[in-house]
């Protein structure tokens, strides 16, 4: 076993065990956690350093990107609890990650991080449009928002051209995965500027997501 794969299953094992007091995960066991690790890894041959990822919860897919790229990641999350055992897994397992316990619309107003990353995530956090609007202040330019997504109508695609272009972002193409039709990742590059007024202020994007469809 490689050093990578060893510190893949040390990070499912740690994870697998802190679920049993905290709920990181809906994954219980070793095969469903196994299935969020490689869908995390789906985003490997994207993901630039440094690398942030909002909405980290268990570290799906931002801890696995540290582990396998070798890249400098920074997570963000919300639940302190969540917050915490990233915070320990990243020291575990000696990984270059800065872990933020703040909110995404906070991060991306902050000018510490607005600007500075060649690459986003965020896995399972919200719609697409209000993805974009949490990661693409964060990016620097010409930075890439990868968003992990489903089946794609053609309406949420207009929708999220749209919103790439308020926020200063294009949506270039997108990646059907391999065995699934249901599976893409879509990328969305910062060529333009993204405006003051963005993110909103907490909980907007989310109720009132841009372009809606």
């Amino acid at each position: 076993m490689n050093q990578r794969s060893a510190k893949l299953e040390q990070y499912a094992q740690l994870v697998l065990e802190r679920n049993r007091s905290m709920n990181l995960t809906a994954a219980r066991d070793e095969i469903a956690l196994w299935e969020h690790i490689d869908d995390s890894l789906t985003l490997l041959p994207y993901a630039g350093s440094p690398h942030v990822d909002v909405g980290s919860g268990a570290g799906f897919p931002g801890l696995v990107l540290a582990i396998a790229a070798g890249v400098a990641v920074t997570l963000v999350e919300s639940v302190a609890k969540k917050a915490r055992f990233l915070e320990e897994a990243a020291v575990a397992l000696e990984l270059e990650v800065t872990v933020l316990n703040a909110r995404a619309e906070e991060v991306g107003r902050d000018p510490r991080y607005r600007g500075q990353f060649a690459s986003a995530s965020a896995r399972a956090v919200a719609d697409a449009a209000t993805v974009l609007e949490y990661t693409l202040p964060l990016l620097r330019p010409q930075g890439v928002a990868l968003l992990q997504r489903g089946t794609i109508e053609a309406r949420e695609r207009s929708a999220l051209a749209d919103a790439a272009l308020v926020l200063g972002g294009t949506v270039e193409e997108d990646v059907v995965l391999p065995g699934s039709r249901e599976r893409h990742i879509v990328f969305v590059r910062k060529t333009g500027v993204t405006s003051a007024r963005f993110p909103r202020r907490a909980g907007m994007a989310r109720k009132h997501p841009l372009c809606a469809e």
